[in-house]
């Protein structure tokens, strides 16, 4: 910078934010055949759905961390069924478009062709910081200095200074982190999904019998144990409690005047749908019937179908 340069240029020249992201990235003119079974599977939209992915993780990075809260804002900007989004994703991750390892161990949605294709397109800059445990390739042939970042897993939204300076090594290993949140599975207790599916399973038999957790499913559950469960040593007695309200409404089991039936999918969606389960919106009622103005016969009952609405099965 050169002398002659005003204070003020040198102030916003200084404090200029580090770029992140990218402002486009590569597409290939011939997919590949993981990309073609997600077409196969799920036609243009299940490609569209991987190519939107890929432009919000170029956008800022390599990497996107997923819950609940990004799904269902990703849902909202592509307007796209979210179980659709969520069979997609899954695919995603059994085919290894998405690194299946660094998902479960830090719900993130990356692999090592987005690092490789991010990392050759900042070769212009002077540094590039990198997550070291988000990282699953090879850095030494990088034309780009490196600062490795070590996030810890077992802190939560603490702050940091994000300021190191590059000395004599090409890469250099840091112990200050970004402003990051840890995982939801890195900072409550190991849960047993095979319990919570066998638990479901004896408790609803009324209901569809789930298979598996999928990694979707463990992300949701996750979530509702700990809005559910105070204390999550304690969070089947707690999903007892709230299966066996689940079978024993006649309502979530289809005595409605629309047929809908509850289903553990459901269940798990959002934190409302357990919450007013658990509050008695579902509960038995006195039924009273009367008819419309076609004389057919009709509930009654005041506030019977208030939450019909809102059970989209989804």
């Amino acid at each position: 910078m050169g002398e002659n340069c005003s204070p003020i240029l040198k102030l916003q020249i200084m404090s200029r934010p580090l770029k992140t992201g990218l402002d486009y990235f590569p597409l290939d003119v011939e997919i590949d055949e993981k990309m073609e079974l997600i077409e196969a599977k799920y036609g243009l939209i299940g490609f569209g759905i991987i190519i939107k992915l890929y432009q919000k993780i170029y956008r800022q990075g390599y990497f996107m961390e997923w819950n609940e809260d990004r799904l269902m804002l990703f849902k909202k900007a592509i307007n796209v069924d979210i179980n659709l989004i969520n069979d997609v994703i899954n695919d995603c991750l059994r085919y290894n478009i998405f690194d299946k390892n660094l998902y479960e161990r830090f719900v993130i949605l990356t692999s090592s062709g987005i690092q490789k294709r991010f990392l050759a397109a900042c070769d212009r800059r002077k540094t590039v910081n990198l997550i070291k445990e988000y990282i699953n390739i090879a850095t030494d042939d990088i034309n780009v200095d490196i600062n490795f970042i070590n996030v810890a897993e077992t802190r939560v939204n603490q702050e940091f200074s994000t300021q190191s300076k590059v000395k004599e090594s090409k890469v250099k290993e840091s112990i200050v982190p970004p402003e990051v949140s840890v995982p939801i599975n890195s900072i409550v207790v190991n849960f047993d999904f095979d319990k919570v599916k066998n638990l479901w399973n004896e408790s609803c038999p009324s209901f569809p019998k789930i298979l598996a957790i999928t990694e979707a499913r463990k992300l949701k559950l996750k979530i509702r144990i700990d809005e559910i469960s105070g204390e999550k040593e304690n969070y089947l007695e707690a999903l007892s409690e709230l299966f066996t309200k689940v079978e024993s409404s006649k309502f979530l089991k289809g005595d409605n005047d629309r047929g809908w039936r509850a289903s553990f999918d459901w269940l798990i969606a959002n934190g409302k749908n357990w919450l007013k389960v658990l509050e008695g919106n579902y509960d038995n009622r006195v039924t009273n019937y009367g008819t419309d103005r076609y004389g057919n016969k009709k509930d009654t009952t005041n506030g019977a179908n208030d939450d019909k609405i809102f059970c989209t099965g989804s």
